[in-house]
Protein backbone atom coordinates (compact mmCIF):
# COMPACT_ATOMS: atom_id res chain seq x y z
CA UNK A 1 0.00 0.00 0.00
CA UNK A 2 2.57 2.39 0.85
CA UNK A 3 4.45 1.46 -2.62
CA UNK A 4 1.17 2.61 -4.48
CA UNK A 5 1.16 6.12 -2.56
CA UNK A 6 4.71 6.14 -3.75
CA UNK A 7 4.12 5.80 -7.31
CA UNK A 8 0.45 7.74 -7.05
CA UNK A 9 2.73 10.85 -5.79
CA UNK A 10 5.37 10.66 -7.96
CA UNK A 11 2.69 10.46 -10.79
CA UNK A 12 0.84 13.61 -9.52
CA UNK A 13 3.58 15.94 -8.68
CA UNK A 14 4.81 15.36 -12.58
CA UNK A 15 1.90 15.12 -14.41
CA UNK A 16 -1.06 17.55 -12.49
CA UNK A 17 -0.34 20.99 -12.50
CA UNK A 18 -2.59 22.95 -11.09
CA UNK A 19 -5.70 22.20 -8.66
CA UNK A 20 -8.40 24.22 -7.51
CA UNK A 21 -8.18 26.05 -11.08
CA UNK A 22 -11.29 27.23 -13.45
CA UNK A 23 -12.26 26.17 -16.44
CA UNK A 24 -13.43 29.55 -18.11
CA UNK A 25 -15.12 29.35 -21.50
CA UNK A 26 -15.15 25.21 -22.39
CA UNK A 27 -16.84 21.97 -21.18
CA UNK A 28 -15.24 19.34 -19.20
CA UNK A 29 -16.78 16.64 -21.67
CA UNK A 30 -15.61 15.68 -25.01
CA UNK A 31 -16.16 17.63 -27.84
CA UNK A 32 -18.38 16.41 -30.74
CA UNK A 33 -15.12 15.61 -32.73
CA UNK A 34 -14.09 13.23 -29.75
CA UNK A 35 -11.05 15.53 -28.68
CA UNK A 36 -10.60 16.13 -25.17
CA UNK A 37 -10.89 20.38 -24.72
CA UNK A 38 -7.59 22.73 -24.30
CA UNK A 39 -6.97 25.61 -23.01
CA UNK A 40 -3.90 27.89 -24.14
CA UNK A 41 -3.26 29.10 -20.51
CA UNK A 42 -3.33 27.69 -17.24
CA UNK A 43 -6.85 28.37 -16.27
CA UNK A 44 -7.33 29.95 -12.93
CA UNK A 45 -9.95 30.48 -9.91
CA UNK A 46 -10.93 28.28 -7.65
CA UNK A 47 -14.00 25.32 -8.31
CA UNK A 48 -12.41 22.73 -7.06
CA UNK A 49 -11.03 21.13 -10.60
CA UNK A 50 -8.02 20.04 -11.27
CA UNK A 51 -5.75 20.53 -14.85
CA UNK A 52 -2.77 19.19 -16.26
CA UNK A 53 0.01 20.61 -19.27
CA UNK A 54 0.52 18.38 -22.28
CA UNK A 55 3.22 19.91 -23.97
CA UNK A 56 3.35 18.37 -27.90
CA UNK A 57 6.29 17.11 -28.83
CA UNK A 58 8.41 19.84 -31.78
CA UNK A 59 7.22 18.19 -34.95
CA UNK A 60 10.43 18.18 -37.18
CA UNK A 61 11.16 16.89 -40.88
CA UNK A 62 14.15 15.67 -42.17
CA UNK A 63 16.02 17.19 -44.81
CA UNK A 64 19.01 16.52 -47.06
CA UNK A 65 21.78 19.56 -47.46
CA UNK A 66 24.76 19.99 -49.30
CA UNK A 67 27.65 20.73 -47.26
CA UNK A 68 30.76 22.59 -48.78
CA UNK A 69 34.05 20.89 -47.42
CA UNK A 70 36.56 22.70 -49.75
CA UNK A 71 36.25 25.77 -50.68
CA UNK A 72 36.41 26.41 -54.60
CA UNK A 73 40.09 27.86 -55.81
CA UNK A 74 40.14 31.03 -57.68
CA UNK A 75 42.71 33.18 -59.20
CA UNK A 76 42.58 37.08 -58.45
CA UNK A 77 40.68 37.77 -61.27
CA UNK A 78 37.73 35.66 -60.12
CA UNK A 79 39.04 32.23 -62.62
CA UNK A 80 38.26 29.43 -60.80
CA UNK A 81 41.26 26.80 -60.63
CA UNK A 82 39.19 24.11 -58.56
CA UNK A 83 35.35 23.84 -57.84
CA UNK A 84 33.69 23.77 -54.26
CA UNK A 85 33.89 20.16 -52.56
CA UNK A 86 30.50 19.30 -51.27
CA UNK A 87 28.89 16.29 -49.11
CA UNK A 88 25.45 15.35 -48.37
CA UNK A 89 24.45 15.71 -44.57
CA UNK A 90 21.15 14.23 -43.49
CA UNK A 91 19.69 17.08 -40.48
CA UNK A 92 16.41 16.98 -38.73
CA UNK A 93 15.11 20.35 -38.94
CA UNK A 94 12.14 21.71 -36.73
CA UNK A 95 9.18 22.57 -38.99
CA UNK A 96 6.35 23.21 -36.14
CA UNK A 97 6.67 24.57 -32.69
CA UNK A 98 3.92 23.38 -30.78
CA UNK A 99 3.08 25.50 -27.59
CA UNK A 100 2.09 23.92 -24.04
CA UNK A 101 -1.64 23.57 -23.14
CA UNK A 102 -3.89 22.61 -20.30
CA UNK A 103 -6.97 20.35 -19.88
CA UNK A 104 -9.26 19.33 -16.79
CA UNK A 105 -7.89 16.22 -15.04
CA UNK A 106 -8.59 13.96 -12.65
CA UNK A 107 -8.06 15.28 -8.96
CA UNK A 108 -4.90 13.39 -7.02
CA UNK A 109 -7.21 12.81 -4.19
CA UNK A 110 -9.50 10.38 -6.51
CA UNK A 111 -6.80 7.58 -7.36
CA UNK A 112 -7.68 5.29 -4.62
CA UNK A 113 -6.56 1.37 -5.69
CA UNK A 114 -9.99 0.76 -6.63
CA UNK A 115 -10.46 3.73 -9.01
CA UNK A 116 -7.14 2.97 -10.54
CA UNK A 117 -8.12 -0.69 -10.75
CA UNK A 118 -11.73 0.30 -12.35
CA UNK A 119 -9.30 2.30 -14.71
CA UNK A 120 -7.55 -0.82 -15.47
CA UNK A 121 -10.58 -2.79 -16.91
CA UNK A 122 -11.77 0.45 -18.75
CA UNK A 123 -8.09 0.35 -20.68
CA UNK A 124 -8.53 -2.71 -21.48
CA UNK A 125 -11.90 -3.37 -22.04
CA UNK A 126 -11.01 -0.96 -24.80
CA UNK A 127 -8.29 -2.70 -26.02
CA UNK A 128 -5.56 -0.16 -24.47
CA UNK A 129 -4.44 -2.44 -21.52
CA UNK A 130 -3.41 -5.73 -21.60
CA UNK A 131 -2.02 -6.02 -17.43
CA UNK A 132 -3.30 -6.80 -14.43
CA UNK A 133 -6.26 -4.49 -12.75
CA UNK A 134 -4.28 -4.57 -9.45
CA UNK A 135 -5.07 -0.76 -8.63
CA UNK A 136 -1.67 -0.06 -8.81
CA UNK A 137 -0.60 3.49 -11.14
CA UNK A 138 2.47 1.50 -13.27
CA UNK A 139 4.15 2.62 -16.68
CA UNK A 140 2.16 0.24 -19.09
CA UNK A 141 -1.06 1.88 -16.73
CA UNK A 142 -0.02 5.53 -17.81
CA UNK A 143 1.16 4.53 -20.71
CA UNK A 144 -2.21 3.32 -22.03
CA UNK A 145 -3.71 6.37 -20.60
CA UNK A 146 -1.31 8.64 -23.08
CA UNK A 147 -2.13 5.99 -26.02
CA UNK A 148 -5.65 6.81 -25.50
CA UNK A 149 -5.95 10.00 -24.70
CA UNK A 150 -3.53 10.70 -27.94
CA UNK A 151 -6.16 9.34 -30.29
CA UNK A 152 -8.02 12.24 -28.70
CA UNK A 153 -5.79 15.32 -29.25
CA UNK A 154 -4.22 15.08 -25.81
CA UNK A 155 -0.71 13.29 -25.52
CA UNK A 156 -0.24 12.90 -21.47
CA UNK A 157 -0.06 10.03 -19.37
CA UNK A 158 -1.99 12.19 -16.63
CA UNK A 159 -6.08 11.24 -17.04
CA UNK A 160 -8.19 13.97 -18.08
CA UNK A 161 -11.70 14.52 -16.85
CA UNK A 162 -13.07 14.01 -20.00
CA UNK A 163 -11.60 10.49 -20.58
CA UNK A 164 -12.61 9.47 -17.32
CA UNK A 165 -16.05 10.92 -17.66
CA UNK A 166 -16.06 8.97 -20.97
CA UNK A 167 -15.27 5.49 -19.14
CA UNK A 168 -17.94 6.43 -16.68
CA UNK A 169 -15.51 6.29 -13.87
CA UNK A 170 -16.80 9.73 -12.88
CA UNK A 171 -19.77 11.61 -12.57
CA UNK A 172 -20.89 13.77 -15.79
CA UNK A 173 -22.45 16.68 -15.01
CA UNK A 174 -26.07 17.51 -16.34
CA UNK A 175 -26.96 20.19 -18.87
CA UNK A 176 -28.50 22.95 -16.49
CA UNK A 177 -29.97 24.19 -20.23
Amino acid sequence: MLEIRKILAIWVVTGVAACGADTPGAASRMDDHGSIPTFAQEPSGPTGTCHAQDTPPTRRQTVTEDVMVIPAETEADGTVINPPVYRKETVEKPVETRLPHWFESVCSDQFTPEFIASLQRALAARGAFSGPDDGEMTQDTRDAIRTTQAARGVDSEVLSLALAREFGLVPTPLDSN
